[in-house]
C-alpha cells in the first residue's frame, strides 16, 4: 500500500511539473530546449534593447504576457470555433503612445481574424503599476485585430461585478463578452449579471 500510494504521488509531482514548466514561455517550454545558446542571447539582448520607460517585455513566443521578471495572466485564443478555442502564441513589446502613455502590443503567431483576450484584475493592476494604459492585438502580418484601453477593461470588470479570481473574455467592439469564474465556469456576461 505504501508503495502504491508513493507512486501515485511521485506520478501526480510530475505531472505538476511539467504543466507548470511548460507555461509560460516559447513552446516546449524554454528557449534553451530548442534554440542554440547564440540565439537565446540575441533575444535577451533585443530584450534589453527594448526596455520602454524602465518597463522590459519580452520578444520570445509566449503563451501568456511576461512583464519584466514575471508573467501575467495575459492569454490570447483563436474563437474560430468557439466551442473548442486554440491557444495562440504571441510577441510582446512595450512602446510609447503619441500621449506618452505605454502600450503593450500582442502580435500572434498565426493568422486569424477572431481573437479572444482573456485578462484577470491582476494582470490589470501591475499593467497600471507599469503604466501601461492600452493593449494592442496584431495578427500575423501585423494588422490591427483589436485595441483595449485597460481603463475601459476595467470599467467592464466593474459592470459585470466580476471578481478578483475572474477572467473577463474580450473578442472585439460588438462581440459577447464572456467571463471564467473563480472556479473556471465560462458564462455569457449580459447587462442583467
Amino acid at each position: 500500500m505504501k508503495i502504491k500510494l508513493a507512486l501515485v504521488c511521485c506520478v501526480l509531482a510530475l505531472a505538476s511539473f511539467a504543466c507548470a514548466s511548460a507555461e509560460p514561455g516559447d513552446p516546449p517550454g524554454c528557449p534553451w530546449a530548442y534554440m542554440t545558446y547564440a540565439q537565446v542571447v540575441q533575444l535577451e539582448e533585443t530584450r534589453e534593447a527594448q526596455i520602454v520607460g524602465g518597463v522590459k517585455g519580452s520578444p520570445y513566443w509566449l503563451w501568456q504576457a511576461y512583464l519584466g521578471s514575471g508573467s501575467l495572466s495575459i492569454r490570447l485564443y483563436d474563437v474560430t470555433d468557439p466551442i473548442f478555442p486554440a491557444q495562440l502564441l504571441f510577441k510582446e513589446r512595450v512602446a510609447f503612445a503619441a500621449d506618452g502613455s505605454k502600450v503593450i502590443t500582442l502580435r500572434t503567431r498565426s493568422q486569424t481574424e477572431h481573437v479572444e483576450l482573456r485578462v484577470d484584475l491582476q494582470a490589470l493592476d501591475l499593467l497600471d503599476r507599469a503604466e501601461i494604459r492600452t493593449i494592442v492585438l496584431l495578427d500575423s502580418e501585423g494588422e490591427t485585430l483589436a485595441v483595449y484601453a485597460c481603463e475601459d477593461v476595467r470599467t467592464v470588470f466593474g459592470f459585470f461585478g466580476l471578481e478578483e479570481g475572474e477572467t473577463l473574455c474580450l473578442q472585439g467592439e460588438d462581440a459577447p463578452v464572456y467571463a471564467y469564474s473563480v472556479d473556471r465556469v465560462r458564462r455569457a456576461l449580459g447587462a442583467g449579471n
